[in-house]
């Protein structure tokens, strides 16, 4: 069974999802740096104004923050996991 936390963590990342499915394909046709500063600048809105993609219904703005930072370095780590792997094939 969930937490609560958890329950917040897991409907923002179906509300982000949309956006990272878009950075994902975008991975593989942009430069790094490019890409990491598209990355920055999407989570930076999120967190800037974070009811614009979240809806009303948020925690406290520290947790909510802490929830899309968490998403978005997750989804960095990842792909510069997958880019790693690309180096030694």
């Amino acid at each position: 069974m969930q937490t609560p936390a958890e329950n917040y963590k897991s409907l923002f990342f179906r509300h982000l999802k949309p956006f990272l499915d878009m950075l994902e394909f975008q991975h593989t046709t942009m430069d790094a740096r490019e890409w990491g500063a598209t990355v920055y600048r999407i989570a930076s809105g999120v967190e800037n104004h974070p009811e614009q993609y979240l809806g009303k219904d948020l925690p406290s703005h520290e947790v909510t923050t802490q929830f899309i930072r968490e998403i978005f370095e997750d989804f960095i780590q990842l792909h510069q996991l997958v880019a790693d792997e690309a180096l030694f094939v």
